[in-house]
């Protein structure tokens, strides 16, 4: 079915622009679109991976090497295309992230709502839910988001079909895609061990070489591409060092992300505070609604329940992280919050239109990166 989806995707660019607008931005204005990483994506669609060497800043952070290599290459591949025909950088990332996006809609609605939810009565109001979740702003930004997000869905829907190849495959790009989608990793291996019904031990293995391996591969194939490019296979370790990632419990991160703070103009920095809250209620909703009905739970349901811990908790463990840009990454969330009461999820998306509206307005500040 094609007619939901595009009148999503018709719904959140209306969103989007009339929040714009608010703001005092001009939506057809591709500029207004891009951010801190932004020319950094455009730049690789130009010139591919460079190295460059490292300012006297970026040492004493921690940075071992820098260049264009600590960002992954599928997305502006899909740029450089728009680029030879004379497309400007801005607008021709902004084309294929609205492509993605439309694509993701298609897939989430055919291939996890309607199969998950579809009988439920408040598959439409998710349906609404999904073009404004929390992030999903980042659908229409020159960003890989969009992209990133509509892979990973693409790679549940094979997970539940059990086409394990497909879903390697789309596991395999994401992977190449963006950083965070490398959780796929722990969600299908975990999910393919325990849950999934298997003939034996063995099969089991096979599907998880499978989907896994070509999982960490799409990784790896990043590194080779830096390694062919600039000799420095790893590149993107040394950009990310200055970052100080690392290992964290989720909670401290959780309460700084969660705590209003009034700046930005009209204060619109507290709509970070908003989508971090309205994130955890979405997340906290589809597990305990897939609890509470455990006994009719599928084996599906579980895999989104692994994805929707995952993907919210993974990102909250690392330090430097913009968690309002990982949040994206969990629109397969609205499947299960789709069983919630017709009410409920109504009520979800009408607070999630808004927040989206001030994240985008807060976007276009300058106030995220």
């Amino acid at each position: 079915m094609v007619l939901p989806p595009v009148a999503a995707f018709v719904f959140a660019l209306a969103v989007h622009a009339v929040a714009a607008v608010y703001g005092g931005f001009d939506p057809a204005d591709a500029q207004r679109w891009t951010s801190f990483d932004s020319p950094i994506y455009l730049d690789i669609a130009h010139h591919g991976y460079t190295a460059r060497a490292c300012s006297a800043a970026e040492l004493q952070q921690g940075a071992t090497a820098c260049g264009t290599f600590g960002w992954f290459p599928v997305y502006p591949a899909l740029i450089w295309p728009l680029l030879q025909v004379g497309i400007d950088g801005a607008m021709a990332g902004v084309l294929v992230s609205l492509v993605c996006w439309a694509l993701l809609l298609g897939v989430l609605w055919n291939g996890l709502l309607l199969p998950l939810a579809g009988r439920e009565r408040a598959v439409w109001a998710a349906l609404a839910l999904a073009p404004v979740a929390p992030g999903a702003f980042y659908f229409q930004t020159v960003y890989p988001m969009a992209l990133a997000a509509c892979l990973v869905v693409a790679a549940l829907v094979a997970l539940v079909r059990e086409r394990w190849w497909w879903a390697g495959a789309a596991a395999f790009a994401a992977c190449a895609t963006y950083p965070g989608s490398a959780a796929l990793v722990v969600v299908a291996g975990l999910w393919l061990l325990f849950v999934a019904p298997a003939a034996s031990l063995g099969e089991r293995a096979r599907r998880i070489a499978i989907v896994c391996g070509l999982a960490v591969a799409g990784f790896l194939a990043v590194l080779l591409y830096a390694q062919l490019a600039t000799g420095q296979w790893d590149g993107y370790f040394g950009v990310q060092a200055r970052f100080h990632h690392g290992v964290h419990l989720p909670l401290h991160n959780w309460l700084d992300v969660s705590t209003p703070r009034a700046t930005g103009l009209g204060n619109i920095s507290l709509f970070l505070a908003f989508q971090s809250w309205l994130t955890t209620i979405l997340v906290v909703a589809a597990v305990v609604v897939t609890f509470g009905r455990r006994r009719a739970a599928t084996s599906a349901d579980w895999l989104l329940v692994l994805y929707a811990l995952a993907f919210w908790l993974i990102p909250l463990a690392q330090n430097t992280v913009a968690y309002y840009r990982t949040d994206a990454l969990l629109i397969p969330v609205v499947v299960l919050v789709a069983r919630l009461p017709r009410a409920a999820v109504a009520a979800l998306a009408a607070v999630a239109t808004v927040v989206s509206a001030g994240m985008t307005v807060a976007f276009m500040q300058g106030v995220l990166v």
